[in-house]
């Protein structure tokens, strides 16, 4: 019943201030025909220009697809980048957050993993945008930094979760850890 009173009371706030501003169905869209918009919309977005047809393109511009292209090498080669700094950082780092290390070292690097992992991408490139300006090493190590830790967290698991036996007979044999 509740409820039912917000929605209404919603809705009629909604027709009064439809109404005060004196808006209409018409007005919705300058040329008017809405369902001619929406046609020549998706016209266009089934068969997109592969060109440049607009006057204001300076001349000289590269081809749409070439744009496009190239835009396309550049984020290969930023993941890539970023992937491999982040296997660099995030392997040793997860031999460190396993089982096999001791309890309190484990514990700071879990933390520090953990904080890597919490910070967004987007964040790690403003701190490194205000720090070294616009290049593409910032870029790279905002988009490592979380991946890293996530990469620590995944192999520091698969360690913990890895049978003993053999471990445990190498230890009993008098091999050092």
């Amino acid at each position: 019943m509740r409820r039912a009173l917000v929605l209404l009371l919603i809705a009629v706030l909604g027709v009064l201030a439809w109404w005060n501003l004196g808006l209409s169905f018409e007005k919705l869209h300058p040329r008017g025909n809405g369902f001619q918009v929406a046609k020549d919309f998706l016209a266009a977005a089934l068969h997109p220009a592969l060109d440049y047809e607009a006057s204001f393109v300076p001349e000289g511009s590269p081809p749409f697809l070439n744009v496009i292209a190239t835009g396309f090498q550049r984020t290969i080669i930023f993941a890539s980048a970023s992937l491999s700094l982040a296997l660099l950082f995030g392997l040793p780092l997860g031999v460190l957050a396993s089982s096999m290390t001791p309890q309190g070292f484990r514990g700071a690097v879990r933390v520090l993993t953990a904080g890597m992992r919490s910070v967004h991408e987007l964040l790690w490139a403003v701190v490194f945008l205000a720090a070294f300006g616009l290049n593409s090493a910032g870029a790279v190590a905002a988009i490592a930094i979380p991946y890293a830790g996530t990469l620590a967290k995944v192999f520091s698991e698969m360690l913990d979760e890895a049978p003993r036996e053999g471990y445990m007979a190498l230890l009993g044999a008098g091999a050092t850890k």
